[in-house]
């Protein structure tokens, strides 16, 4: 400890005399980076066996002090023989999945990933483009893939281009789903795509990029994507109010049914002989729903000469619930709760 202690301060007395010697007084920029008593290089190296201690460079305290070296300088001596790369995740090795980018040390390096565009909706697609090196240059990078943020789903490999170092990737609305259903009862989502690229020895780097998938064209009141098929939550017979939300629709030409306003609209329940038949009150009742004075397209009830009650046929009017129309078969109008 007490060797330690007079090696300590000897550094800081070496630091200040070698300053002053090498430098004239004149500050750091009259230094040439790495040279005793001058600033540390950018990769916190020394020339000549010189260690970088506080971003300075400082003789050595000679042999049999090498502990000691370690316990001033930290992980000087370690800096003096290989660069540390600026980010340090290492994206096969558990790297957090929010990091946007990472790479290992001595391994290659994304300089860029663009996309040509930033959003895409039903029928489009996007291009991902990367540029990458390495510092065994760039034959040294065997490809890459586009995953999701997790590396769980893979959408596909890089393909190299044209240009050196240069690799792209495109990638079509249905080729996500495939993938990573697009499903979504928003106007749109933000989805995150991780590039990541390997070297020879098995060292990767990774950066991510945001595309926003959307079915919001304007025109749409609840704009939504149901199964990879834009629509609206708002009107969508098979999709309303919600995904695989089904409205009972009775006919095509009419809007008895119908999805409006994110809500199934009345429609026709039961086909009850004349007979049998009491009021809509009870009918609609049967089936969990209430009964809706003129609710289908003005008629609380259809009669009809079928025996499927079929909706070609005629309407009783906006009749009372409670009143019992003179129809040899009838169905009546009630709610259609989703």
């Amino acid at each position: 400890m007490k060797q330690r202690t007079l090696w300590l301060s000897s550094l800081t007395a070496m630091l200040l005399g070698a300053a002053a010697a090498n430098c004239g007084g004149g500050g750091d920029d009259d230094c040439k980076a790495g040279s005793v008593g001058c600033p540390c290089t950018d990769l916190g190296q020394c020339l000549g066996g010189l260690q970088c201690l506080s971003n300075y460079c400082v003789q050595g305290p000679g042999p049999g002090s090498a502990s000691a070296s370690g316990s001033a300088s930290g992980s000087a001596s370690g800096s003096a023989t290989e660069p540390t790369s600026s980010t340090t995740d290492d994206p096969t090795g558990g790297s957090d999945p929010s990091d946007s980018e990472g790479s290992e040390p001595g391994g290659p390096r994304i300089l860029q990933l663009l996309t040509n565009v930033t959003a895409i909706t039903e029928d489009e697609a996007v291009t991902f483009t990367a540029v990458v090196t390495d510092p065994d240059g760039v034959a040294d990078v065997i490809g890459g893939s586009l995953t999701s943020t997790d590396g769980t789903i893979s959408f596909g490999a890089f393909a190299t281009s044209g240009e050196e170092g240069a690799y792209s990737l495109q990638l079509s609305w249905s080729q996500i789903h495939q993938a990573d259903k697009v499903e979504f009862e928003t106007p749109s989502v933000i989805r995150t795509f991780r590039a990541e690229f390997f070297d020879q020895s098995g060292k990767s780097a990774f950066k991510t990029v945001d595309i926003t998938l959307t079915c919001d064209n304007g025109e749409r009141v609840t704009p939504a994507a149901c199964n990879a098929v834009c629509t609206d939550l708002d009107s969508d017979d098979l999709n309303c109010s919600h995904c695989a939300i089904e409205c009972d629709r009775w006919h095509p030409d009419f809007d008895v049914g119908a999805c409006i306003a994110s809500a199934c609209s009345p429609t026709y329940y039961g086909c009850v002989f004349y007979d049998d038949f009491v009021n809509c009150d009870q009918t609609c009742a049967t089936f969990g729903e209430t009964c809706v004075v003129g609710g289908c397209n003005g008629h609380t009830s259809q009669g009809t000469q079928s025996e499927e009650c079929d909706p070609q046929d005629y309407g009783n009017e906006a009749h009372a619930c409670n009143e019992n129309p003179s129809d040899p078969r009838v169905t009546c109008c009630c709610t259609q709760t989703i």
